[in-house]
């Protein structure tokens, strides 16, 4: 399985087994039940997530991105999001409010989507500039920062605040107001549920903690572990990550 995704509720789960297609899984009774195969990528599909509102967006190695809804007859439609990236999609978060979702590029920037009505489409507008492929995201509870994390060793979080992106961005926006040396290559990025604490798990075995409470330039504090590597973190309320 190269990714997977479960709704917020419960109820229905996204699993890719290391190709281009997408399972569908609702949950009955005490069971998950296979109940559609999704196929629009033509290579092996790179990350799922599902939004707050029930929508599934995937995005794949062949550089594009499909956000997924279900009609009323039960049947699962694309519609692709034009993401124009010159090489493949590593990872994808949908924001908390369910109104725009982060894609992260092996370009080396991460591409914010949202919804265009005008051309009935998702479109994509770039942030930040890495020095190597971005491999994790974690967005802000708020909805306003992204937190990024690339094989360059940085752990950066942008501005990306809706309302210095549209309808058309200002200066600050995608603007990076923190950023840290992780020491190694960064697996996975999270915030704490207030948004006080940033956390990133990197390939030298350590989990990095910043308080954002005191400001950009705080210490982080790192936490070593003997064993291999952590690949995901997420919290469990606010003093606790798994």
């Amino acid at each position: 399985i190269s990714c997977h995704a479960l709704s917020a509720d419960e109820q229905l789960l996204a699993v890719c087994p290391n190709t281009e297609e997408i399972c569908i899984f609702q949950l009955v009774d005490d069971e998950y039940e296979r109940t559609q195969v999704l196929s629009k990528h033509s290579q092996r599909v790179s990350g799922l997530a599902w939004s707050c509102h029930g929508s599934l967006v995937s995005v794949s190695e062949d550089r594009t991105a499909f956000v997924w809804e279900r009609g009323k007859d039960g049947v699962w439609r694309s519609m692709l999001v034009e993401l124009k990236a010159p090489r493949a999609a590593t990872c994808v978060a949908w924001s908390p409010d369910g109104r725009r979702f982060a894609v992260g590029l092996s370009s080396k920037d991460t591409a914010i989507c949202y919804y265009e009505s005008q051309v009935s489409c998702w479109v994509a507008m770039k942030i930040g500039r890495s020095k190597a492929a971005i491999t994790a995201l974690a967005w802000h509870p708020t909805s306003q920062y992204l937190a990024t994390g690339s094989t360059d060793r940085k752990c950066n979080v942008y501005d990306v605040s809706e309302e210095k992106m549209l309808p058309t961005p200002s200066e600050e926006f995608g603007r990076a107001e923190v950023s840290e040396d992780a020491g190694a290559w960064v697996n996975a990025v999270a915030f704490s549920p207030p948004g006080s604490t940033l956390a990133f798990a990197c390939q030298d075995a350590t989990v990095r903690f910043k308080d954002l409470t005191r400001g950009p330039q705080a210490a982080v504090e790192v936490v070593r572990w003997s064993g291999f590597p952590f690949l995901r973190i997420a919290f469990v309320g606010k003093q606790h990550l798994v």
